[in-house]
């Protein structure tokens, strides 16, 4: 058996063909008109051949920008139990997973088909099965202002759900604390931020997440980071702002639902470059516009 395994860009063939050939779609009630509107739904698509015999397909639907899902995945009858469908869904995940997509995938299957899917690297969800991007998801800014940074955060805060670790690099006066200040802003908090450098963490309270805002300064090992009571205020019910984090990045890097944004100063007074990064199913499309 020489299987070949072809992407939409590379072969097209008449999906009504295809489709018709597999058998599959037909007995499950599906018509001509449902197979053309599913190909023309398509976002991209593998094809699996044995020579010139079609034997599998499958396809996903999505914008490009924020997730995919799988519409349909089917292998000929005689041809099941050798691998071909894990490689047509490997081959669809790991195009909407590249670093030009950066997607989650998710489907929605029968109950039996679940533990497969599973053993595929996907888990459960609200919707069905989702394979989420593991990688990290980067966004970068340009601010011109204090008040145009102040206003950026303002809108990250308002989108945060708790239980998210903001991670704040860069040198001193890069504006971490006015990043902050927006941050409370946007999660309802009235109270005025300012810079925990004495106090090691700060509380902001009153809205319906607390904000702990952390300075990390001198704290250069597990033993320093233990007695700021850091590990206690992890929590879904808050939002952590995390001040040098550099110097706990070892720490970070084991926790989930960290945001690190890393604030770099321009060569234009007041300007500054903000990279926004995010890893595994962490996204934050609500700040991309």
């Amino acid at each position: 058996m020489d299987i070949e395994y072809f992407s939409e860009t590379r072969f097209a063939p008449d999906p009504v063909d295809l489709y018709k050939s597999l058998n599959w779609y037909g007995s499950k009630g599906y018509t001509i008109a449902d197979i053309e509107k599913a190909a023309d739904e398509s976002f991209y698509s593998v094809y699996a051949y044995d020579g010139f015999i079609p034997i599998g397909l499958g396809r996903v639907k999505s914008d490009g920008q924020t997730a995919a899902v799988i519409s349909g995945v089917c292998v000929r009858e005689d041809y099941r139990g050798r691998g071909i469908g894990r490689q047509i869904v490997a081959r669809l995940v790991h195009y909407c997973q590249s670093d030009k997509y950066e997607m989650d995938v998710s489907l929605v299957c029968e109950d039996k088909l679940k533990p497969w899917y599973a053993n595929l690297g996907f888990s459960e969800s609200k919707s069905g099965m989702l394979k989420a991007y593991a990688g990290e998801r980067s966004i970068v800014k340009v601010m011109l202002s204090a008040e145009e940074t102040e206003a950026f955060a303002e809108k990250l805060g308002k989108g945060l759900r708790g239980g998210e670790i903001i991670a704040f690099k860069g040198d001193l006066g890069a504006g971490k604390t006015t990043f902050t200040r927006g941050l409370a802003k946007g999660m309802g908090l009235e109270d005025f931020v300012f810079s925990p450098t004495f106090a090691l963490v700060n509380e902001y309270s009153g809205g319906e997440l607390i904000l702990y805002h952390f300075d990390m300064y001198r704290v250069t090992n597990m033993v320093d980071l233990e007695t700021t009571g850091f590990f206690d205020y992890l929590s879904d019910d808050c939002v952590i702002a995390i001040e040098w984090s550099e110097n706990i990045a070892d720490v970070l890097e084991e926790l989930s639902d960290v945001i690190t944004i890393t604030l770099e100063n321009t060569d234009k007074e007041n300007e500054r470059k903000l990279t926004i990064s995010t890893k595994g199913g962490l996204k934050l499309d609500f700040i991309r516009d």
